[in-house]
């Protein structure tokens, strides 16, 4: 069977700085602030950009076939829906594409949407704060009501003027859902317990599996669970993803395993996608070997459990690709000869930024990761960027580099938030006071060290020439790095540390101290740390479903997006 190519993107999480205005003017007037970019998971004004840049290289690579990984838009307002639809169809009558998506969390919720306020930055510093209805804040220079700014339910979401699979297309050999052949929504549902004596609500799936070419199966897999009280949806389980999935629509399964059977027997390429992983991408990193908490926006955010692990490895679909983490890492899962990859992709709106290119052949899936090429910060960006945080922080943020700002980002985010919220208290005082010397020297302490005491407790000895000259802060940002970007050099770690932090796991290995002591927090990292460094490839990789194995691949050269692109006619 002739090979396929398909471009994987995840998380694109586009925002309209226009918001559906006239792009005439001279800088965009709905540009979020930087103090709500540094709160968050990924950067919003860039998204654009960035989205651009990757259909761009993938338009210039001859790819057409195009799988959206969840969370299309910032949060799904009406307005960015309405752009990256305008986006989506540009590239789709330029160049032949074909997409094909699945919800996130971000892009609607449940049948009937919700609300929304964000904050949208001014270019004297100040914000205001634009709400899809009446609300307040008094810190903003002035509130705002656009009907715009409300998140979309399900039906609005998935008809879009630009097709993304969710309906049957002139030209499909083969489109399915779990509930048959008809693609009408009225008949795509299941049910969620609504509250005590209250009829229980109907929610949308959107799953599908089409054939848009001879032999290359897509399996699409509505992965949101909602939770409703007194008859009304009251929010989502993103943060529990596949583990509330399987727990509340079984059917699904059901359907999974048939759809693999009949790809095998019918000799189909199958490539299934879904928004939420369905093995561990972190190799247990996530784990909480500390107060891991992980909570994004009051939601507990979990890796799947073991069952969800056994179920799908047990339905036979071989390898899944998925967002949501924004880390761009490979999870592998083996028992009892089942075998099952997980291909977490990465978002180009947060550190390192790419996407993934799939090329399918009889068993095997080759993998390549394609980095975000070099791009500037749009100048009027920066300028509120800047006008924000005010002259005194002027030389702290890249404004010249997209690259730079998205390591920017995930710095400012171990420091003000990770840092807090996912270590010992204690962690605060290594970063700020000792080096990777200084933690490298506490494992040879035989008593249990305190960090009240750390400072007069222990002797600072001169930098051991083996290792380089690094703050402990800077080591947790390069495990964050090396979380996100799954891959040395896309996380821009080079031997020298890798060796020093491989050095650290082995002093830590082998000792034995009381649960609390400062050697016994720094042995778990460090475990971490040695566990990253083991993951399976994450960055050019050949998964080979009959061998069931998992194997690296050189890095090729690949066509760049700088170069012109002829249109393809659809």
């Amino acid at each position: 069977m002739a090979s396929k190519r398909v471009a994987v993107i995840a998380d694109p999480h586009f925002h309209d700085v226009y918001f559906g205005r006239s792009r005439a003017q001279e800088a965009p007037e709905f540009v979020r602030t930087l103090a709500d970019t540094l709160a968050s998971t990924r950067v919003f004004n860039e998204s654009e950009l960035a989205f651009r840049s990757v259909l761009d290289e993938i338009a210039a690579r001859g790819i057409r076939l195009v799988v959206l990984a969840g969370d299309l838009t910032d949060d799904g307002q009406r307005a960015n829906w309405r752009a990256v639809d305008a986006l989506l169809q540009e590239y789709a009558q330029r160049y032949g594409m074909r997409f094909f998506a699945t919800p996130g969390n971000h892009d609607q919720f449940a049948e009937d949407g919700c609300h929304l306020a964000k904050r949208f930055a001014n270019a004297d510093g100040s914000f205001d704060l634009v709400a899809s209805n009446a609300a307040t804040s008094k810190h903003a220079r002035q509130n705002v009501v656009l009907e715009d700014m409300y998140c979309v339910g399900y039906a609005d979401a998935l008809d879009r003027n630009v097709s993304l699979g969710y309906f049957r297309t002139p030209g499909d050999v083969h489109w399915e859902s779990p509930f048959g052949f008809d693609d009408a929504l009225a008949g795509r549902w299941y049910e969620i317990a609504a509250g005590s004596d209250m009829p229980p609500l109907r929610i949308t799936d959107a799953s599908y599996l089409v054939e848009p070419v001879e032999g290359l199966w897509v399996l699409s897999l509505d992965a949101n669970v909602y939770v409703a009280e007194a008859g009304v949806v009251s929010a989502d389980r993103s943060g529990e993803g596949w583990n509330a999935v399987l727990a509340s629509r079984p059917y699904l399964l059901d359907w999974v395993k048939d759809v693999a059977d009949r790809a095998r027997r019918l000799g189909k390429q199958l490539l299934t996608f879904s928004h939420y992983p369905i093995v561990d991408v972190v190799n247990g990193t996530h784990e909480p070997a500390f107060r891991f908490d992980h909570q994004e926006g009051g939601k507990k955010r979990e890796m799947p459990n073991p069952e969800v692990m056994r179920a799908f490895a047990g339905a036979g679909i071989g390898a899944h690709f998925s967002g949501h983490w924004h880390v761009n890492n490979t999870g592998c899962f083996h028992e009892d000869g089942d075998f099952l990859v997980n291909v977490a992709v990465p978002s180009p709106v947060g550190f390192p930024g790419g996407f993934k290119v799939v090329t399918l052949t009889d068993g095997q899936l080759h993998i390549e990761t394609v980095p975000l090429g070099a791009l500037p910060l749009p100048p009027a960006i920066g300028a509120r960027y800047q006008a924000e945080r005010g002259t005194a922080d002027d030389g702290d943020i890249p404004v010249h580099s997209y690259k730079e700002f998205l390591a920017f980002h995930l710095s400012k985010r171990v420091r003000g938030k990770y840092l807090s919220r996912d270590w010992p208290e204690g962690f605060a005082i290594l970063a700020a006071e000792f080096s990777l010397a200084d933690v490298h020297q506490f494992a040879n302490v035989p008593a249990a060290l305190d960090y009240a005491d750390l400072a007069r407790s222990v002797n600072r000895e001169p930098l051991a020439a083996n290792l380089p000259d690094l703050s402990f802060e800077a080591v947790l940002i390069d495990f964050h790095r090396l979380i996100m970007a799954g891959d040395p050099v896309l996380a821009g770690v080079g031997p020298e540390r890798l060796a020093a932090y491989a050095a650290l796991a082995a002093a830590y290995e082998n000792g034995d101290w009381p649960a609390g002591s400062v050697q016994s927090d720094l042995a778990k990292f460090a475990g971490m740390m040695q566990r990253t460094l083991e993951s399976a490839p994450a960055m050019n990789f050949v998964i080979d479903t009959a061998a069931k194995t998992v194997r690296a691949t050189p890095i090729a050269a690949a066509p760049s997006a700088a170069r012109q692109v002829e249109p393809q006619t659809p």
